[in-house]
């Protein structure tokens, strides 16, 4: 077989040894992400570590090779996505919704629409959440269309009851976020195929006030624990 040594992080803690007669590390957790050829070569630190820090080696056979240096992941596949494009932009002020202002010559649905249109291998179907009179523009063979709803919750709904029995994830997108990257939406497609749910977030920047009457401060929130949630919300079909 083929080796590389890939990482990927531990799902247990806290952690112990079997060896100490702990439960260790989860291995079916780790296992059910990888090909049934992984073999697993665990690594038990001298000293109690953060739970980031915790990492196991995993022997991969051919299929999870590394290319151009960037480690194996666990293989996803038949990835739905909910793509969601039937805002009216009010906070944005503009003569259009914003998902259908150009950027670099392109409406943005456009740019988010070609990004996961070409990750044919990952990606299977796109539910387009999308006014009907403006569909004719971005149809394609891959494309399924949605209506959108009264509230962004509604058109969610209306976009998942269009998906597949046969999708493994469902990502939902707001397309006004053209400018993910592709490794981002892998990272956060093989974190929920591992642990059911995920989503893409950012630390926050801002200073956070917590007000009961909006008049004075009651305190600071730290902001150290605090994240943005963005897109994709992907969750286990």
């Amino acid at each position: 077989m083929n080796s590389v040594v890939c990482w990927v992080p531990v799902v247990a803690w806290p952690w112990s040894s079997p060896q100490s007669g702990g439960s260790g590390f989860d291995r079916r957790l780790v296992l059910e992400s990888w090909s049934s050829h992984a073999r697993v070569q665990w690594v038990y630190p001298k000293r109690r570590l953060p739970r980031s820090e915790l990492k196991v080696t995993v022997l991969c056979s051919a299929e999870g090779s590394q290319e151009d240096g960037v480690s194996s992941r666990p293989l996803v596949q038949n990835v739905a996505v909910v793509l969601l494009a039937g805002g009216v932009g009010k906070r944005m002020k503009a003569d259009r919704p914003k998902q259908f202002l150009e950027l670099g010559g392109k409406t943005v649905l456009r740019r988010s629409l070609e990004l996961f249109l070409g990750m044919p291998d990952v990606v299977s179907e796109v539910v387009l959440v999308l006014e009907e009179n403006a569909r004719k523009e971005y149809s394609h063979p891959r494309v399924i269309f949605a209506s959108p709803g009264r509230e962004r919750q509604d058109s969610v709904y209306n976009g998942l009851q269009q998906v597949s029995g046969q999708a493994s994830l469902v990502a939902v997108h707001d397309s006004a976020r053209p400018l993910v990257t592709r490794e981002k939406i892998m990272d956060v497609l093989t974190d929920a195929a591992q642990f059911g749910a995920a989503v893409l977030g950012v630390p926050s920047k801002a200073t956070i006030k917590e007000s009961e009457d909006g008049k004075f401060v009651l305190r600071t929130i730290d902001r150290s624990r605090l994240w943005e949630i963005q897109t994709p919300q992907v969750i286990i079909s």
